[in-house]
Protein backbone atom coordinates (compact mmCIF):
# COMPACT_ATOMS: atom_id res chain seq x y z
CA UNK A 1 0.00 0.00 0.00
CA UNK A 2 3.09 2.41 0.95
CA UNK A 3 4.62 1.57 -2.95
CA UNK A 4 0.87 2.23 -4.32
CA UNK A 5 0.41 5.65 -2.49
CA UNK A 6 3.95 6.49 -3.43
CA UNK A 7 3.07 5.98 -7.23
CA UNK A 8 -0.52 7.45 -7.68
CA UNK A 9 1.45 10.85 -5.83
CA UNK A 10 3.84 10.60 -8.82
CA UNK A 11 0.60 10.38 -11.23
CA UNK A 12 -1.02 13.07 -9.75
CA UNK A 13 1.82 15.45 -9.43
CA UNK A 14 2.74 14.80 -13.17
CA UNK A 15 -0.96 15.41 -14.18
CA UNK A 16 -1.17 18.03 -11.78
CA UNK A 17 2.27 20.00 -13.95
CA UNK A 18 1.75 19.14 -17.07
CA UNK A 19 -2.13 18.77 -18.06
CA UNK A 20 -4.45 20.15 -15.31
CA UNK A 21 -4.34 21.45 -11.54
CA UNK A 22 -5.25 18.66 -8.86
CA UNK A 23 -6.51 20.20 -5.18
CA UNK A 24 -4.37 20.81 -2.98
CA UNK A 25 -6.43 19.14 0.21
CA UNK A 26 -6.11 15.62 -2.42
CA UNK A 27 -2.04 15.82 -2.19
CA UNK A 28 -2.21 16.52 1.68
CA UNK A 29 -4.87 13.47 1.84
CA UNK A 30 -2.37 11.47 -0.14
CA UNK A 31 0.99 12.39 2.33
CA UNK A 32 -1.21 11.92 5.17
CA UNK A 33 -1.48 8.24 4.16
CA UNK A 34 2.16 7.80 3.03
CA UNK A 35 3.22 8.83 6.23
CA UNK A 36 1.09 6.37 8.12
CA UNK A 37 1.25 3.68 5.72
CA UNK A 38 5.06 3.46 5.41
CA UNK A 39 6.90 1.23 7.99
CA UNK A 40 9.46 3.17 10.63
CA UNK A 41 12.62 2.15 8.79
CA UNK A 42 11.30 3.98 6.04
CA UNK A 43 10.12 6.83 7.24
CA UNK A 44 13.15 8.98 6.20
CA UNK A 45 12.68 7.64 3.16
CA UNK A 46 8.98 8.47 2.40
CA UNK A 47 10.18 11.94 3.70
CA UNK A 48 13.02 12.88 1.41
CA UNK A 49 10.57 11.13 -1.74
CA UNK A 50 7.71 13.38 -0.71
CA UNK A 51 9.92 16.32 -0.57
CA UNK A 52 11.34 16.16 -4.13
CA UNK A 53 7.79 15.52 -5.33
CA UNK A 54 6.12 18.80 -3.76
CA UNK A 55 5.59 22.46 -4.76
CA UNK A 56 5.07 25.92 -2.76
CA UNK A 57 2.67 25.19 0.31
CA UNK A 58 2.88 21.67 0.30
CA UNK A 59 6.67 21.38 1.32
CA UNK A 60 5.70 23.08 4.21
CA UNK A 61 3.00 20.74 4.85
CA UNK A 62 5.12 17.55 4.14
CA UNK A 63 8.01 18.49 7.03
CA UNK A 64 5.61 19.49 9.30
CA UNK A 65 3.42 15.93 8.94
CA UNK A 66 7.01 14.56 9.21
CA UNK A 67 8.03 15.89 12.54
CA UNK A 68 4.47 14.81 13.95
CA UNK A 69 4.30 11.09 12.40
CA UNK A 70 7.65 10.73 13.66
CA UNK A 71 6.78 11.66 17.21
CA UNK A 72 3.83 9.49 17.17
CA UNK A 73 5.78 6.48 15.38
CA UNK A 74 8.39 6.89 17.65
CA UNK A 75 6.94 7.98 21.16
CA UNK A 76 8.02 5.08 22.67
CA UNK A 77 11.90 5.34 21.81
CA UNK A 78 11.98 9.04 21.62
CA UNK A 79 13.95 10.79 24.09
CA UNK A 80 15.86 14.30 23.91
CA UNK A 81 19.44 15.19 23.63
CA UNK A 82 21.54 18.30 24.74
CA UNK A 83 21.69 19.23 21.11
CA UNK A 84 18.02 20.50 21.87
CA UNK A 85 19.32 23.45 24.34
CA UNK A 86 20.63 24.88 20.94
CA UNK A 87 17.53 24.17 19.24
CA UNK A 88 15.61 26.06 21.74
CA UNK A 89 18.02 29.09 21.59
CA UNK A 90 17.17 29.05 18.08
CA UNK A 91 14.01 29.21 17.87
CA UNK A 92 13.77 31.36 20.65
CA UNK A 93 16.15 34.28 18.98
CA UNK A 94 13.92 33.77 15.73
CA UNK A 95 11.00 34.46 17.98
CA UNK A 96 12.16 37.60 19.26
CA UNK A 97 12.86 38.78 15.78
CA UNK A 98 9.30 38.18 14.88
CA UNK A 99 7.93 40.07 17.98
CA UNK A 100 10.00 42.95 17.37
CA UNK A 101 9.96 43.24 14.19
CA UNK A 102 5.91 42.91 14.45
CA UNK A 103 5.70 45.52 16.90
CA UNK A 104 8.31 47.67 14.27
CA UNK A 105 5.19 47.51 11.27
CA UNK A 106 6.93 44.44 9.62
CA UNK A 107 4.02 41.90 9.20
CA UNK A 108 6.02 38.80 9.85
CA UNK A 109 3.93 35.53 10.29
CA UNK A 110 3.75 33.10 13.16
CA UNK A 111 2.65 30.22 11.46
CA UNK A 112 5.99 30.48 9.18
CA UNK A 113 7.55 30.50 12.48
CA UNK A 114 5.87 27.66 14.36
CA UNK A 115 7.00 26.31 11.40
CA UNK A 116 10.27 26.08 11.34
CA UNK A 117 10.80 25.34 15.11
CA UNK A 118 8.68 22.08 14.63
CA UNK A 119 11.27 21.18 11.94
CA UNK A 120 14.12 21.56 13.98
CA UNK A 121 12.87 19.09 16.78
CA UNK A 122 14.13 15.90 14.65
CA UNK A 123 17.77 17.50 15.42
CA UNK A 124 17.46 16.72 18.77
CA UNK A 125 15.64 13.35 18.16
CA UNK A 126 17.91 11.94 15.60
CA UNK A 127 20.15 9.81 17.95
CA UNK A 128 16.75 8.11 19.51
CA UNK A 129 15.59 6.93 16.19
CA UNK A 130 18.70 6.20 13.73
CA UNK A 131 18.77 2.98 14.75
CA UNK A 132 15.39 2.24 13.34
CA UNK A 133 16.01 3.63 9.61
CA UNK A 134 17.37 1.18 7.23
CA UNK A 135 19.90 3.02 5.62
CA UNK A 136 19.27 1.14 2.04
CA UNK A 137 15.80 1.51 1.67
CA UNK A 138 15.77 5.18 2.75
CA UNK A 139 18.53 5.63 0.34
CA UNK A 140 16.78 3.66 -2.65
CA UNK A 141 13.69 6.34 -1.92
CA UNK A 142 15.85 9.59 -2.21
CA UNK A 143 16.87 8.26 -5.57
CA UNK A 144 13.29 7.09 -6.72
CA UNK A 145 12.05 10.81 -5.57
CA UNK A 146 15.09 12.33 -7.55
CA UNK A 147 13.79 9.95 -10.64
CA UNK A 148 10.64 10.88 -10.50
CA UNK A 149 10.88 14.63 -10.16
CA UNK A 150 13.29 14.63 -13.19
CA UNK A 151 10.88 12.54 -15.11
CA UNK A 152 7.72 14.89 -13.92
CA UNK A 153 10.59 17.51 -15.34
CA UNK A 154 10.98 16.11 -18.34
CA UNK A 155 7.82 15.28 -19.05
CA UNK A 156 7.15 19.31 -18.68
CA UNK A 157 9.81 19.90 -21.13
CA UNK A 158 8.20 17.56 -23.44
CA UNK A 159 5.14 19.55 -23.36
CA UNK A 160 5.83 22.81 -23.31
CA UNK A 161 9.26 22.93 -25.27
CA UNK A 162 10.81 21.44 -27.85
CA UNK A 163 13.87 18.56 -26.31
CA UNK A 164 16.01 18.97 -29.67
CA UNK A 165 16.05 22.59 -28.71
CA UNK A 166 17.12 21.87 -25.36
CA UNK A 167 20.63 23.55 -25.39
CA UNK A 168 19.61 26.67 -26.91
CA UNK A 169 15.68 27.50 -25.17
CA UNK A 170 15.92 25.58 -21.87
CA UNK A 171 19.85 25.51 -21.52
CA UNK A 172 19.28 24.22 -17.39
CA UNK A 173 17.74 21.31 -16.47
CA UNK A 174 15.01 22.98 -13.82
CA UNK A 175 14.42 26.44 -15.79
CA UNK A 176 11.60 27.08 -17.58
CA UNK A 177 12.38 29.87 -19.84
CA UNK A 178 9.88 32.73 -20.92
CA UNK A 179 7.77 32.37 -18.10
CA UNK A 180 7.26 33.64 -14.28
CA UNK A 181 8.42 30.54 -11.44
CA UNK A 182 5.27 29.33 -10.17
CA UNK A 183 6.53 29.27 -6.53
CA UNK A 184 3.18 27.94 -5.37
CA UNK A 185 2.17 25.05 -7.53
CA UNK A 186 5.60 24.77 -9.83
CA UNK A 187 8.02 21.99 -9.52
CA UNK A 188 10.79 23.19 -11.35
CA UNK A 189 13.09 24.17 -8.85
CA UNK A 190 16.06 25.71 -8.67
CA UNK A 191 19.17 24.44 -10.88
CA UNK A 192 21.41 24.61 -8.86
CA UNK A 193 19.14 22.51 -5.94
CA UNK A 194 18.38 19.69 -8.29
CA UNK A 195 22.64 19.90 -8.62
CA UNK A 196 23.16 19.31 -4.91
CA UNK A 197 20.78 16.38 -4.37
CA UNK A 198 22.38 14.83 -7.74
CA UNK A 199 26.29 15.43 -5.44
CA UNK A 200 24.60 13.72 -2.61
CA UNK A 201 23.63 11.08 -4.53
CA UNK A 202 26.65 10.60 -5.77
CA UNK A 203 28.41 10.69 -2.32
CA UNK A 204 25.70 8.31 -0.62
CA UNK A 205 26.39 5.74 -4.11
CA UNK A 206 30.37 5.97 -2.61
CA UNK A 207 29.53 5.32 0.70
CA UNK A 208 27.41 2.47 0.79
CA UNK A 209 29.52 0.76 -2.25
CA UNK A 210 32.45 1.05 -0.18
CA UNK A 211 30.84 -0.51 3.17
CA UNK A 212 29.39 -3.30 1.22
CA UNK A 213 25.67 -2.23 1.62
CA UNK A 214 24.75 -2.14 -1.69
CA UNK A 215 25.98 -4.21 -4.74
CA UNK A 216 27.90 -2.80 -7.20
CA UNK A 217 25.71 -3.64 -10.21
CA UNK A 218 24.28 -2.58 -13.82
CA UNK A 219 21.31 -1.69 -11.75
CA UNK A 220 22.66 1.08 -9.58
CA UNK A 221 25.43 1.94 -12.01
CA UNK A 222 22.47 2.95 -14.46
CA UNK A 223 20.88 5.33 -11.45
CA UNK A 224 24.27 6.37 -11.06
CA UNK A 225 25.05 7.85 -13.94
CA UNK A 226 21.38 9.14 -14.62
CA UNK A 227 22.54 11.51 -11.35
CA UNK A 228 25.60 12.54 -13.18
CA UNK A 229 23.59 12.83 -16.15
CA UNK A 230 20.93 15.20 -14.46
CA UNK A 231 23.88 17.30 -12.45
CA UNK A 232 25.46 17.73 -15.74
CA UNK A 233 22.15 19.04 -17.30
CA UNK A 234 21.62 21.59 -14.57
CA UNK A 235 25.13 23.23 -15.79
CA UNK A 236 25.58 23.58 -11.73
CA UNK A 237 29.41 24.90 -10.97
CA UNK A 238 28.74 24.17 -7.32
CA UNK A 239 27.39 20.25 -8.82
CA UNK A 240 30.52 20.34 -10.66
CA UNK A 241 32.75 21.58 -7.82
CA UNK A 242 31.51 19.59 -4.85
CA UNK A 243 31.28 16.11 -7.25
CA UNK A 244 35.25 16.82 -7.85
CA UNK A 245 35.99 17.36 -4.01
CA UNK A 246 34.06 14.62 -2.93
CA UNK A 247 35.86 12.51 -5.94
CA UNK A 248 39.00 13.78 -5.23
CA UNK A 249 38.93 12.54 -1.29
CA UNK A 250 37.27 9.40 -2.53
CA UNK A 251 40.47 8.19 -4.53
CA UNK A 252 42.91 9.55 -1.89
CA UNK A 253 40.76 7.33 1.09
CA UNK A 254 40.85 4.37 -1.18
CA UNK A 255 44.56 4.19 -1.63
CA UNK A 256 44.63 2.92 2.05
CA UNK A 257 41.48 0.65 1.81
CA UNK A 258 41.62 -3.40 1.12
CA UNK A 259 38.91 -3.77 -0.99
CA UNK A 260 40.96 -2.15 -4.02
CA UNK A 261 39.49 -3.99 -6.82
CA UNK A 262 35.61 -2.77 -6.52
CA UNK A 263 36.72 0.58 -6.03
CA UNK A 264 38.82 0.90 -8.63
CA UNK A 265 35.83 -0.36 -11.02
CA UNK A 266 33.86 2.09 -9.41
CA UNK A 267 35.65 4.78 -10.21
CA UNK A 268 36.87 3.64 -13.37
CA UNK A 269 32.79 3.21 -14.08
CA UNK A 270 32.06 6.95 -13.07
CA UNK A 271 35.33 7.98 -15.16
CA UNK A 272 34.00 6.03 -18.14
CA UNK A 273 30.43 7.66 -17.65
CA UNK A 274 31.40 11.27 -17.17
CA UNK A 275 33.15 11.01 -20.37
CA UNK A 276 30.47 9.57 -22.21
CA UNK A 277 27.82 12.32 -20.62
CA UNK A 278 31.08 15.17 -21.74
CA UNK A 279 31.32 13.57 -25.02
CA UNK A 280 27.98 15.38 -25.92
CA UNK A 281 29.08 18.53 -27.97
CA UNK A 282 26.41 20.81 -26.92
CA UNK A 283 26.63 19.37 -23.55
CA UNK A 284 30.13 20.24 -23.55
CA UNK A 285 29.94 23.20 -25.04
CA UNK A 286 27.61 24.60 -22.53
CA UNK A 287 29.51 23.50 -19.59
CA UNK A 288 32.61 25.27 -21.15
CA UNK A 289 30.61 28.28 -21.37
CA UNK A 290 29.47 28.15 -17.96
CA UNK A 291 32.47 27.84 -16.41
CA UNK A 292 35.28 29.75 -18.57
CA UNK A 293 33.06 32.08 -20.95
CA UNK A 294 31.90 33.93 -17.98
CA UNK A 295 32.83 37.29 -16.76
CA UNK A 296 32.62 36.46 -13.34
CA UNK A 297 32.69 32.15 -12.41
CA UNK A 298 31.49 32.89 -8.62
CA UNK A 299 28.21 33.73 -10.60
CA UNK A 300 28.23 37.54 -8.51
CA UNK A 301 28.43 35.65 -5.66
CA UNK A 302 31.65 37.63 -4.42
CA UNK A 303 29.40 41.15 -4.99
CA UNK A 304 26.86 39.52 -3.27
CA UNK A 305 29.50 38.73 -0.38
CA UNK A 306 30.59 42.43 -0.27
CA UNK A 307 27.71 44.11 -0.23
CA UNK A 308 26.17 41.83 3.03
CA UNK A 309 29.15 42.64 4.65
CA UNK A 310 29.60 46.00 4.12
CA UNK A 311 25.87 46.17 6.00
CA UNK A 312 27.03 43.73 8.62
CA UNK A 313 30.09 45.92 9.35
CA UNK A 314 28.09 49.06 9.11
CA UNK A 315 25.44 48.27 11.46
CA UNK A 316 26.35 47.22 14.61
CA UNK A 317 22.43 45.27 15.58
CA UNK A 318 22.87 43.62 12.28
CA UNK A 319 26.25 42.12 13.37
CA UNK A 320 25.22 41.19 16.69
CA UNK A 321 21.95 39.68 16.24
CA UNK A 322 20.43 39.92 12.65
CA UNK A 323 16.98 41.14 11.33
CA UNK A 324 15.44 37.65 11.82
CA UNK A 325 14.97 34.86 9.35
CA UNK A 326 12.03 35.91 6.90
CA UNK A 327 12.02 38.28 4.36
CA UNK A 328 15.27 39.25 5.17
CA UNK A 329 16.51 39.94 1.86
CA UNK A 330 14.16 42.80 1.85
CA UNK A 331 15.38 44.02 5.21
CA UNK A 332 18.81 44.11 3.90
CA UNK A 333 17.57 45.52 0.63
CA UNK A 334 16.20 48.74 2.86
CA UNK A 335 19.97 49.21 4.31
CA UNK A 336 21.67 48.76 0.54
CA UNK A 337 19.39 48.95 -2.17
CA UNK A 338 22.03 47.28 -4.68
CA UNK A 339 21.37 43.98 -2.46
CA UNK A 340 18.33 41.75 -4.76
CA UNK A 341 19.92 38.32 -3.73
CA UNK A 342 19.93 36.46 -1.03
CA UNK A 343 23.19 36.26 0.59
CA UNK A 344 24.46 32.70 -1.06
CA UNK A 345 27.13 31.78 2.07
CA UNK A 346 25.78 29.74 5.28
CA UNK A 347 27.78 31.90 7.27
CA UNK A 348 26.58 34.91 6.14
CA UNK A 349 23.11 34.01 5.70
CA UNK A 350 23.37 33.30 9.73
CA UNK A 351 24.78 36.02 10.52
CA UNK A 352 22.75 38.26 8.28
CA UNK A 353 19.83 36.80 10.29
CA UNK A 354 20.55 35.93 14.05
CA UNK A 355 23.99 37.85 14.10
CA UNK A 356 27.34 36.75 15.13
CA UNK A 357 25.22 35.51 18.59
CA UNK A 358 23.74 32.69 16.32
CA UNK A 359 26.62 31.93 14.38
CA UNK A 360 28.11 30.77 17.65
CA UNK A 361 25.32 28.80 18.77
CA UNK A 362 24.65 26.85 15.56
CA UNK A 363 28.42 26.15 15.35
CA UNK A 364 27.98 24.60 18.87
CA UNK A 365 25.33 22.98 17.88
CA UNK A 366 26.93 21.54 14.48
CA UNK A 367 29.11 20.39 16.92
CA UNK A 368 27.16 18.75 19.50
CA UNK A 369 25.50 16.88 16.58
CA UNK A 370 29.24 15.20 15.31
CA UNK A 371 30.16 14.49 18.82
CA UNK A 372 26.90 12.75 19.59
CA UNK A 373 27.06 9.92 16.94
CA UNK A 374 28.61 7.46 16.56
CA UNK A 375 31.77 8.59 14.26
CA UNK A 376 34.11 7.74 17.27
CA UNK A 377 33.19 4.29 16.91
CA UNK A 378 35.06 4.15 13.79
CA UNK A 379 38.66 3.51 13.98
CA UNK A 380 40.29 4.32 10.71
CA UNK A 381 41.19 7.91 9.98
CA UNK A 382 39.99 7.50 6.16
CA UNK A 383 36.90 5.81 7.20
CA UNK A 384 36.04 8.63 9.36
CA UNK A 385 35.93 11.30 6.52
CA UNK A 386 34.39 8.82 4.08
CA UNK A 387 31.68 8.32 6.10
CA UNK A 388 30.97 12.26 6.46
CA UNK A 389 31.09 12.76 2.89
CA UNK A 390 27.23 13.27 2.85
CA UNK A 391 27.73 16.06 5.39
CA UNK A 392 30.76 17.35 3.76
CA UNK A 393 28.13 17.49 0.21
CA UNK A 394 25.91 20.03 1.89
CA UNK A 395 27.98 22.01 3.94
CA UNK A 396 30.35 23.17 1.00
CA UNK A 397 26.98 23.24 -1.42
CA UNK A 398 25.61 25.83 1.71
CA UNK A 399 28.95 28.16 0.62
CA UNK A 400 27.39 28.64 -2.44
CA UNK A 401 23.63 28.70 -1.94
CA UNK A 402 21.27 28.96 0.97
CA UNK A 403 20.33 26.95 4.28
CA UNK A 404 18.41 28.42 7.09
CA UNK A 405 16.05 29.71 4.33
CA UNK A 406 15.21 27.44 2.41
CA UNK A 407 14.98 24.92 5.30
CA UNK A 408 11.92 23.11 3.91
CA UNK A 409 14.64 21.71 1.24
CA UNK A 410 17.87 21.32 3.12
CA UNK A 411 16.72 20.04 6.43
CA UNK A 412 15.27 16.92 5.05
CA UNK A 413 18.55 16.12 3.34
CA UNK A 414 20.32 17.20 6.23
CA UNK A 415 18.77 14.87 8.42
CA UNK A 416 19.48 11.89 6.01
CA UNK A 417 23.48 13.07 5.87
CA UNK A 418 23.15 12.63 9.70
CA UNK A 419 21.84 8.97 9.40
CA UNK A 420 25.32 8.15 8.04
CA UNK A 421 27.13 8.94 11.14
CA UNK A 422 24.39 7.81 13.71
CA UNK A 423 22.66 4.48 11.95
CA UNK A 424 25.04 1.64 13.58
CA UNK A 425 24.64 -0.25 10.32
CA UNK A 426 26.37 2.31 8.19
CA UNK A 427 28.69 2.45 11.23
CA UNK A 428 29.57 -1.72 11.83
CA UNK A 429 32.36 -2.90 10.10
Amino acid sequence: MFFLSITLILILQLINQVYMSIPTILFVTLFVFTFILCDKEQIIGAYLYLILLSTGNLLYIVNVLFVIVLILKFREQLSINKTFIFILFIILIESLHVFVNNNLGINESVIKLLGFSICLIPFALIKSFSNYIDIKQTFYLFVLGFISFTFITINIYLHDYSLGNYFTEIKRFGFMPNKIEDEVSGILINPNTIGKYAALIISGYLILFSYKKIRLNIFNLIMLFYTMLIGFLTLSRAFLLVTIIILFIYIIINFNEKNKVTNILLLLSIFIGSLIIFMNSNLRQAIYSRVFETDDISGSRFIIYNQYIGVIREHTNVFLVGTGMQDYLLKFTKYNDQIYQASHNIFLEIISIWGILGLTVIIIFAIFLILESNIKKVQSRTKKLLILLPLLTIFISAQFGQYFISYYHTFSVTIFALLFIYNSEVIEE
